[in-house]
């Protein structure tokens, strides 16, 4: 017995993630399984569906549960063989759903881009103040140098001082 698992493509039906991407065959005819390297096709099953971000294709895959690898997250299945169903939203209600989750997560998808962007604004920012910091830590240490160049100048006026008033002083008890 196979089971169902539900996957995001690109428009192309390629894989979301581009450095492990693959290109998944639509309509094979029934006895025809698609193999898929590495830990297989990334399934959604009970959860997880968005994981690998957002694709505009939802694309239903029947796997066979002896291919599955055992790598994917929780409510994920991941299947070595798999073969794409040709399912399509088909009742009024299903593409009004998909609809508004497009609709949704492309709002969700626009947000996410201005948080990175605030973001790299954050990490420049922090580099900045990194700069400035170890700028800081230089200039304290030349100051921290000046000032104990100057205590020991200060104590060799002091030094100084010390013995012409004893030299003052023993000449005013001489006489």
């Amino acid at each position: 017995m196979n089971y169902i698992g539900l996957k995001l493509l690109t428009a192309a039906g390629e894989s979301l993630r581009v450095d492990r991407r693959v290109t998944y065959k639509r309509g094979l005819k029934r006895g025809q399984w698609q193999t898929i390297p590495g830990n297989g096709a990334y399934l959604a099953v009970t959860n997880g569906l968005t994981v690998g971000g957002f694709g505009p294709t939802l694309a239903v895959f029947e796997y066979d549960p002896a291919s599955t690898t055992g790598h994917g997250p929780n409510g994920v299945v991941t299947a070595a063989r798999v073969r794409w169903l040709n399912w399509t939203p088909k009742t009024k209600d299903q593409r009004k759903a998909w609809a508004e989750y497009a609709k949704a997560r492309a709002e969700y998808d626009k947000a996410g881009a201005e948080c990175d962007k605030a973001w790299a604004e954050c990490d420049k920012a922090g580099a900045e103040y990194a700069k400035a910091g170890a700028e800081y830590a230089k200039a304290r240490a030349e100051c921290d140098k000046a000032w104990a160049e100057c205590d020991k100048a200060w104590a060799e006026y002091a030094k100084a001082g010390n013995i012409l008033v004893a030299a003052i002083v023993a000449g005013t008890k001489g006489e």
